[in-house]
């Protein structure tokens, strides 16, 4: 081997051990545990979408708000965001169903202002998605156990 190719072997060998292991990836896809926001700005308000554990649906749940993709949850899952006071649609689709059957909308949900509103998203028993309000009460619970 000639000095170069020896210098870009250690060169490589560097790198890849210069490289922080990975908390999440391909084979951890979920990130940190569910907390819940001490103070929602009165400007604002937080909306808290998840998917239990016993979700029946193996696949994800791709979540459009207002007509833009947002993102997809897959079981013990939840996102959250913080959006200005004003009414907000939230629809849901489940990417392995039948097309005429996948779909769930919630028309507007109702703008709180320095308030969190709690969004499931589960199955009806014959497997077509669901959107349901839940109150902080019942979503909490839920919500432990669940990861970003």
């Amino acid at each position: 081997m000639n000095k170069f190719t020896i210098f870009l072997w250690l060169a490589a060998l560097s790198v890849a051990q210069a490289q922080p292991s990975q908390k999440y990836g391909v084979h951890r896809p979920l990130g940190p545990d569910y907390t819940e926001a001490q103070y929602v700005a009165p400007t604002q308000q937080r909306i808290v979408i998840y998917r239990s554990p016993s979700a029946r649906h193996a696949g994800v749940m791709a979540l459009y708000l207002n007509d833009s993709y947002h993102t997809s949850l897959q079981r013990s899952a939840f996102t959250a965001l913080c959006l200005s006071v004003q009414p907000t649609q939230l629809r849901t689709i489940a990417r392995a169903l039948d097309p005429a059957r996948n779909t769930d909308t919630l028309p507007q949900l109702p703008p709180k202002a320095g308030h969190t509103t709690y969004v499931r998203v589960s199955e009806h028993p014959d497997g077509r998605p669901r959107l349901d309000l839940v109150a902080a009460r019942i979503a909490t619970p839920e919500l432990q156990g669940t990861q970003k």
